[in-house]
C-alpha cells in the first residue's frame, strides 16, 4: 500500500512538471526547465533502476552483517529492517537519520529476529558502519583528494571590468 502511494505521488509530480502548469509562475525562473530535464522519462527510469540496484546492495550488505552475527533473520526481514529504519531516519530530517535509524533498526531486528538487545545493537552498529559510515569515509577521502588537486592548480585571476 505504501509503495503504491509512493508510485502515485511520483507519477503525479511528473505529470505536474510536464504540464504547462509550472509555466504560469515566472518567479520560478529556470526551475521548471530543470525539473523537466531531471524528470524526463528516460533519465527517471534509468535513475530509478540504479537506485533500486543500489538499495538492493545496501540490503545485501545488511544481510551479510546479520548473518555474520548468526542472527535468525531472513533476507526479506533484513530488507524490511533496513528499509524501514532508513525511511524513519529520513523522515526525522536529521543528518543521516542519526539516532532514529539506529533505534528503528535495532527494535525491528529484536522483534523480527527474536534476538537480545545486545545482538540487535551489534547488528545495527555493523549495518550502519558498512552502509552509511563507510560511504561517508570514502566521501571525505574524495573531498580531501579533490581539495589537494584544487590547491595545486595555478591561481587564476579574474579580470576586473
Amino acid at each position: 500500500m505504501l509503495l503504491l502511494a509512493a508510485v502515485v505521488a511520483v507519477a503525479g509530480a511528473v505529470l505536474v512538471v510536464h504540464s504547462p502548469l509550472l509555466d504560469r509562475w515566472s518567479r520560478l525562473g529556470e526551475a521548471p526547465g530543470a525539473a523537466r530535464a531531471l524528470l524526463g522519462t528516460r533519465l527517471l527510469v534509468e535513475m530509478t533502476l540504479l537506485s533500486a540496484v543500489s538499495w538492493l546492495f545496501e540490503c545485501l550488505a545488511a544481510y551479510v552483517c546479520v548473518k555474520g552475527l548468526r542472527l535468525d533473520l531472513s533476507l526479506a526481514d533484513t530488507i524490511v529492517v533496513f528499509t524501514l529504519g532508513s525511511l524513519a531516519g529520513a523522515l526525522s530530517f536529521l543528518p543521516g537519520g542519526l539516532g532514529v535509524a539506529e533505534t528503528s533498526m535495532a527494535a525491528l531486528i529484536k522483534a523480527l529476529g527474536d534476538t537480545t538487545k545486545a545482538q540487535a545493537a551489534a547488528a545495527t552498529l555493523l549495518i550502519r558502519l558498512s552502509t552509511l559510515w563507510f560511504a561517508v569515509a570514502l566521501g571525505l577521502i574524495g573531498l580531501a583528494v579533490e581539495e589537494r588537486l584544487y590547491r595545486r592548480q595555478p591561481v587564476r585571476r579574474s579580470s576586473m571590468r
